[in-house]
């Protein structure tokens, strides 16, 4: 025991040498440094040019660029040793009176975690204001350490029944009635799928669809008691193709498309919302036209979800009651934009609802 304190005082002891050598080493460079003095004075004294300069001496250290690095009109001058902790409490400083280098230098150091603790959300912040103030690069690290964050954050989500599933994140996100999660985009490519079509109506819809296909026994007596029933078509006329001088060049036949839905009674909003729009599978027909991956990649964990679990188990049961929360959601916030839409006088693009969308699909 006595050796383990023996041992202990001297590596105490041998770091307070170092500490107290090293201050006196910058000490001494100091003095022997008028420029770097006067600095000094004007970074206590409060001015924000001279702090950020001092940090920009201690954080670059023998690596400093003058011209590029420091904020100040000087003369000759040297740097000092590399300290990123002295660094920091002076971009801090000058950082806290508005300066945009500084607080472009706080968001790194917080990006980093090399001098204090990794924290992205004060990172943000301090990027934040240097872009407010028009730092543009503070605007892209921004964005990027926002990135970093939501990753950091989903990694901290406990992993729900479905997370295995393919397209199982935006299956948990909507089991855990994660709407912040859901309308990212981030759990799937926003460049696939229109912008006025909200990806939860695509998997509410398939839901509906597969339902009697994958739970067919719940579909039967005796399950059946709290089931609905309805068919719904949608038909396509012949189009007429004629050329510059009107002449005829073909058609393209007309046909309907039918579907029968079987679903809890809980759906019955749904349905009437969605059923008369779709019709048959047409949805997963329109994403394997466009190729939209994504889509597919969710259908495919719809179809494993609905015959890995039973339809009455608990996890189901939450997973249906959040997913008609949601949906319904959608298609309220989509038709209070059609309403806003509907009433300026401007000559805008009419706005693509869901009708309107599947309309165009059926006669591409």
């Amino acid at each position: 025991m006595t050796n383990i304190m023996s041992m202990f005082n001297v590596r105490v002891g041998y770091f307070f040498m170092c500490f107290f050598v090293f201050s006196v080493f910058n000490y001494a460079w100091a003095n022997d440094n008028p420029e770097l003095n006067k600095i000094i004075q004007s970074a206590e004294n409060g001015d924000l040019r001279a702090q950020y300069t001092l940090g920009s001496l201690y954080y670059y250290g023998e690596e400093i660029d003058i011209k590029r690095d420091i904020d100040y009109k000087c003369g000759q001058l040297r740097p000092l040793q590399r300290d990123r902790w002295e660094a920091a409490k002076w971009f801090q400083k000058a950082a806290e009176q508005g300066h945009i280098y500084s607080q472009y230098r706080m968001g790194e150091i917080y990006e980093s975690g090399i001098v204090r603790e990794k924290n992205y959300e004060k990172s943000i912040e301090w990027f934040q204001k240097a872009a407010s103030q028009g730092h543009e690069p503070s605007r892209q690290r921004m964005e990027r350490v926002m990135d970093l964050e939501k990753q950091r954050k989903r990694a901290l989500i406990k992993k729900g029944p479905f997370y295995s599933l393919p397209g199982g994140e935006f299956l948990d996100a909507i089991y855990r009635n994660d709407k912040e999660e859901i309308e990212d985009g981030s759990l799937y490519s926003w460049d696939e799928i229109p912008p006025s079509v909200s990806m939860v109506i695509f998997v509410a819809n398939k839901y509906m669809y597969a339902y009697q296909f994958n739970w067919n026994k719940c579909c039967t007596p005796p399950k059946n008691s709290d089931k609905i029933s309805k068919t719904f078509s949608v038909t396509i006329q012949e189009k007429k193709y004629e050329n510059l001088y009107g002449m005829d060049m073909g058609s393209v036949p007309g046909w309907t498309s039918s579907a029968h839905y079987i679903v809890p009674k809980e759906f019955s909003f749904l349905l009437d919302k969605l059923g008369h729009n779709m019709g048959s599978d047409v949805m997963e027909l329109a994403a394997r036209r466009f190729k939209w991956g994504s889509v597919l990649e969710v259908f495919k964990g719809i179809d494993q979800l609905q015959k890995d679990y039973d339809c009455d188990s608990i996890e189901i049961k939450q997973f249906e009651k959040n997913l008609i929360s949601l949906t319904t959601g959608s298609i309220n916030e989509a038709e209070k934009n059609r309403q806003a839409n509907k009433q300026r006088k401007n000559n805008t693009k009419a706005p693509v609802t869901i009708k309107g969308f599947f309309d165009k699909i059926m006669n591409y």
